[in-house]
């Protein structure tokens, strides 16, 4: 998971992983994936924004952070970078 601080840092998150020799397209935006559905990603970086790690649950759809914790189910085993974290 990759939070930042705005959704226009995507591009920088998807050259930054590019760099690294990987596939850009593997920086998925959470966005692609509308409130309280499941997010159908097997593989790869959700790229989200602290502004909407907000998002409060809306009727019966889970919070955004509600629903990154199902998709990462309880076996997660990777990595969280918070960017931009000191704005």
């Amino acid at each position: 998971i990759w939070v930042s601080k705005s959704d226009k840092l995507i591009e920088d998150a998807q050259r930054d992983w590019s760099a690294l020799g990987m596939e850009r397209l593997l920086v998925t935006p959470l966005s692609r994936f509308r409130q309280g559905t499941p997010i159908r990603l097997s593989e790869g970086i959700l790229f989200t924004t602290y502004a909407t790690l907000r998002t409060d649950e809306r009727g019966e759809k889970l919070s955004r952070v509600g629903q990154i914790v199902e998709w990462l189910g309880s076996d997660f085993d990777g990595v969280i970078v918070f960017d931009e974290s000191h704005a």
